[in-house]
């Protein structure tokens, strides 16, 4: 979209004087390139979050609820309506965490060096998941 806006607030001005065009071209992109810039330096400053921190708390819920919907599959205290709805959360879930991971891997260098063994620990989850499905 923003390519969008760029072409036309470069384009449309300069139709009649092409003369101009490049050095419209060059202050837009220094336009987007202020843009990003500042906006990168409040959100590091001001509102730091953390795709790391979310994707280990998002872990720990997701075992934790994991667990006990296990348990309750595994007691046979489950109706077939919950068991669906609530499997296909877990299948939201993965592919969730698939992309979280995708993204701490760019911005934790700590976090990408673990990357392999986030792919891994989601992997081992799916065939939980599946085990679980084939059992119930």
């Amino acid at each position: 979209m923003l390519a969008g806006y760029t072409a036309a607030l470069i384009g449309i001005p300069n139709v009649m004087a092409p003369q101009g065009l490049f050095l419209a071209a060059v202050a837009r992109a220094a336009e987007v390139a202020v843009g990003i810039v500042c906006s990168s330096a409040l959100s590091t400053l001001l509102l730091p979050q953390r795709s790391s921190l979310a994707l280990r708390r998002n872990l720990q819920v997701r075992f934790a609820i994991f667990t006990a919907f296990a348990v309750e599959v595994l007691a046979r205290g489950l109706e077939r309506n919950r068991f669906e709805r609530r499997f296909a959360d877990f299948v939201d879930e993965i592919a969730g965490s698939e992309a979280t991971r995708t993204f701490v891997a760019f911005e934790d260098p700590a976090m990408r060096s673990r990357s392999a063994h986030l792919a891994r620990l989601n992997c081992e989850f799916m065939d939980a998941c599946a085990r679980l499905h084939a059992l119930h």
